[in-house]
């Protein structure tokens, strides 16, 4: 086997706690409204207050991806597919 695990983030927004990331925005409003007068300023303190809200309140799950063996060749691939789909179709046919 050869290579690392590449993994993925991936945020469930439907299963957001709407409640704690309006009260969080609520609370941190004051002084990201009152932080610099430049609009880049503004922009980057509105998303990194964003961001924050997201990683506490939006479940995140992490999927992780096994590459390959890098003698499977894009032939070996596409037969692999052939017969996964052969195999679902069977099995819930």
């Amino acid at each position: 086997m050869s290579g690392t695990k590449s993994e993925t983030i991936v945020p469930f927004y439907h299963k957001t706690y709407i409640f704690g990331l309006q009260a969080f925005i609520r609370n941190t409003f004051n002084v990201w409204a009152g932080n610099g007068s430049c609009v880049e300023v503004i922009w980057k303190n509105f998303k990194d207050i964003i961001l924050e809200g997201i990683k506490c309140y939006v479940p995140q799950k992490i999927l992780n991806k096994i590459p390959y063996p890098e003698y499977y060749n894009k032939e070996i691939k596409r037969l692999m597919v052939k017969v996964r789909k052969m195999y679902n179709k069977r099995k819930f046919w």
